[in-house]
């Protein structure tokens, strides 16, 4: 451990130092102490920075108040470093479980893999760090709130780790839709599957905004840079960006480029967010593991350091289609469209005045403007952080801004429908709305008047009433 910078005075000590013997994402430490008290806070990922260190170590030294705080854990930076560290520690165990970090010297193919374990690691981590730290340090989410986040991160954590051991097997429903591709390897042959190390293979892996029009990075090995020449150009407008080391082609365009290159018996990847996104041919999608859909919020680039357009995906009641409908018009991610009037927003194809109120709130919600709404639905209810999420996004689906569901929301979970089984979501609330508020309302209620609701035929309607009147036997 190295010491950057100590400060003694009569009411205790600050050492700031550097070390690599602690967390995995935290190389710097800051201790405090004084006659009967030490605390002792350490730094993750890119957020030190010395000046701030020293005032932190300082203020809990000459601010009784504040240290007692921290001593009490009553300060977000405690309960994120707490919650964070058990995190890291679970998911670093499953890592090594698998030895996926020892190699031989001698064994380059053992040490690409322990460098593609390395960077899948960090990467788990800084999305763990980011979600935990926004949320308690922004919105004062209570952390046992995020305990089910934390528990399906844990669960992709152990896919991911199978994916990259050899000796394990995982399948596609055993991972994150990040961590899935879709191989093309003729015109006619495509097939979803788990991400392997092999780099000879050439993968569409991001989409983003360029300076003129929506494109996705093409990563190729170097002996295949001919292969990317001959694309068309006047219809892929392909060209090499230098500061991410990829080739670009229009997003646009990569129906018709994977066409080309699978008929030259070429085989080609596409990451799973970026085929969404592009509408290319594929069979259905499996179903994977969800750790956002676990939490209100996502955190834009909180670990690549350009926006991906993919990101539009993960805003609640934004599609594949709508998410095309605003890059078409120049919306390219999270914060370009928390920053955009619902008037500008409503002119892209498919959204309108309604989506567009719903697109923006969810990235108002993304970048810490805007509340969660479905934090303050789980402290006022019975739901679950994830379960009031679902509620949420179910709605905003369906064209119900997150600002009007929750009111509503908050009155229906206080009544005793959610028992009921015959009836959930969109058509729980429709009944709510129509002022049915118990139970024993929809007993007493003729199944030909309960099938004029929206939502709801004649088979659903009698199936509630019958299960509300057997509820009141």
């Amino acid at each position: 451990m190295e010491t950057i910078e100590e400060i003694n005075t009569k009411a205790g000590v600050v050492r700031i130092s550097k070390s690599h013997q602690g967390p995995v994402a935290a190389d710097y430490l800051v201790e405090s102490s004084g006659d009967d008290w030490e605390i002792r806070r350490w730094y993750f990922f890119d957020n030190f920075d010395q000046k701030d260190a020293k005032r932190f170590g300082v203020r809990l030294i000459n601010n009784p108040e504040y240290r007692q705080k921290s001593l009490n854990k009553n300060v977000p930076w405690v309960l994120i470093q707490e919650l964070y560290l058990k995190a890291e520690q679970t998911i670093v165990s499953t890592f090594e479980k698998y030895s996926l970090f020892n190699y031989s010297p001698s064994d380059l193919e053992e040490e690409i893999r322990a460098e593609w374990a390395e960077h899948k690691l960090m990467r788990m981590l800084k999305e763990t760090y980011d979600s935990i730290s926004f949320l308690l340090r922004e919105f004062s989410v209570p952390p046992d709130l995020l305990e089910p986040y934390l528990e399906t991160q844990y669960e992709a954590a152990s896919g991911i780790a199978k994916m990259i051991d050899r000796e394990s097997t995982v399948t596609k429903e055993n991972v994150r839709p990040l961590d899935r591709l879709l191989e093309c390897r003729s015109p006619s042959s495509r097939e979803w599957i788990v991400e392997d190390d092999r780099l000879e293979i050439l993968t569409i892996t991001d989409a983003y905004n360029s300076e003129y029009q929506p494109v996705v990075a093409l990563k190729s090995p170097p002996k295949k840079k001919e292969v990317i020449k001959d694309l068309s150009w006047k219809r892929t407008h392909r060209q090499w960006n230098p500061e991410r080391e990829v080739w670009e082609i229009d997003l646009w365009s990569l129906e018709s480029a994977i066409q080309s290159l699978t008929s030259w018996n070429h085989t080609i990847r596409v990451a799973e967010p970026v085929a969404r996104l592009a509408d290319i041919e594929s069979p259905d999608l499996p179903k994977a593991v969800r750790p956002n859909w676990s939490i209100p919020t996502v955190q834009p680039n909180g670990y690549e350091e350009a926006p991906s357009a993919t990101e539009l995906l993960t805003l609640p009641g934004i599609g594949p289609n709508k998410a095309r409908g605003l890059l078409k018009e120049g919306f390219g991610s999270i914060p370009e469209i928390a920053h955009s009037s619902v008037s500008q927003l409503a002119e892209a194809k498919g959204i309108g005045e309604t989506f567009g109120e719903i697109a923006r709130q969810g990235s108002l919600v993304a970048i810490g403007q805007y509340k969660p709404n479905s934090v303050q639905l789980a402290r006022k209810t019975s739901l679950s952080l994830p379960e009031a999420q679902r509620e949420i996004a179910g709605l905003a689906a369906r064209g119900i801004p997150q600002s009007d569901s929750l009111p509503t929301l908050i009155g229906l979970y206080q009544t005793d429908l959610p028992e009921l089984n015959s009836i959930f979501g969109r058509k729980l609330y429709s009944v709510y709305m129509e002022g049915y508020h118990s139970v024993e309302e929809l007993a007493d209620i003729k199944v030909s008047e309960l099938e004029e609701l929206e939502y709801i035929d004649r088979e659903q309607a009698k199936e509630i009433v019958e299960e509300a009147s057997r509820e009141l036997t």
